[in-house]
């Protein structure tokens, strides 16, 4: 009896030490999954990118890395920045970023105060040493026309001076993002040389333009550009300048005017109707990611529409 009782204390203090030595083996699993996990966060490079155009580059320099992570600060925002208002949501997205990518040349001053108030963020303004526009200076910030995207040539800038950064920043990539520019920048060049062969098509070389951006597109394709009349502003428009614009269109017989889709209904139409000019209604590729299946593909692939669109409105001969 006294040994029946014996083996079931041996056997009850054995199974508490091997209940014992799971309880520490679990904590201890616990413990290192925790680890690694921390360790895995630490390694990961949080990008957060200002709007659209910055976002598909984005996107295409650190393609296939996986320690890196990218958010679109202003996602579903459809156009420029110049009356966008900073959201709590936005806040936190900033609180978790290492980098925050820029357009630059004053797209972002609405962005000033909050960035002001990162002193550990990264942020890398894609705009330096580009020749930049003048801008219509309705606006404040607007004495410059930070569109610069709209033109090939000062987005494989931009494209350079990020991938630079990010090199910097984060030199355990190095390699991938220099192949990754390497084979995003080959892409851009073809689109710009598609734009070289289509400049010698068209038929008129002066046009009216119905937002900024339009301009960059406009110097790209060796246009002139008569007027501005900036959309953005259309409820501070005078008569006056409505009928200067007219009379100009008369004076140098512009028959295009180019105006983004959600204003063809506008004052641009009524223009266009008084003077016999032909709306091309183009994309100032601030959306278009939200619009592609591919996401990266979105500056190529709108700017391809923008051209074919006016291709065939402005084509020599028609």
């Amino acid at each position: 009896m006294k040994s029946l009782f014996l083996r079931k204390l041996l056997l009850l203090c054995a199974i508490m030490i091997l209940l014992s030595f799971l309880g520490v083996g679990i904590v201890l699993i616990s413990e290192n999954a925790q680890r690694i996990q921390n360790e895995k966060k630490e390694s990961f490079v949080t990008i957060v990118t200002s709007f659209d155009p910055i976002y598909v580059a984005a996107l295409n320099l650190a393609d296939s890395i996986e320690e890196v992570e990218i958010q679109n600060l202003t996602e579903n925002h459809t156009g420029c920045l110049h009356d966008y208002q900073m959201t709590t949501k936005d806040k936190k997205v900033l609180d978790a970023a290492d980098i925050f990518l820029l357009n630059g040349a004053d797209m972002e001053h609405v962005f000033e105060d909050v960035i002001a108030s990162y002193e550990e963020l990264i942020v890398i303004d894609s705009s330096e040493g580009i020749s930049l526009l003048s801008g219509s200076g309705k606006n404040d910030h607007q004495d410059t026309n930070g569109h610069i995207w709209m033109n090939p040539e000062y987005y494989r800038q931009q494209l350079q001076t990020i991938s630079k950064a990010l090199q910097q920043f984060d030199p355990k990539h190095k390699s991938q993002y220099k192949v990754n520019l390497e084979l995003y920048d080959q892409k851009v060049q073809k689109l710009q040389e598609e734009m070289t062969l289509l400049t010698k098509e068209l038929s008129e070389k002066e046009i009216v333009i119905f937002h900024e951006a339009f301009a960059y597109l406009a110097q790209a394709l060796g246009l002139t550009v008569i007027y501005t009349l900036d959309m953005d502003e259309e409820t501070s428009f005078r008569a006056g300048e409505v009928a200067q614009v007219i009379d100009e269109i008369r004076l140098h017989n512009v028959k295009y005017l180019w105006v983004e889709e959600q204003f063809t209904n506008s004052i641009a139409k009524s223009i266009a109707e008084e003077t016999g000019a032909k709306l091309v209604v183009l994309s100032t590729l601030t959306n278009e990611s939200n619009k592609e299946d591919i996401p990266k593909e979105a500056y190529l692939n709108g700017m391809k529409r923008n051209l074919e669109k006016i291709r065939i409105e402005m084509k020599a001969g028609e």
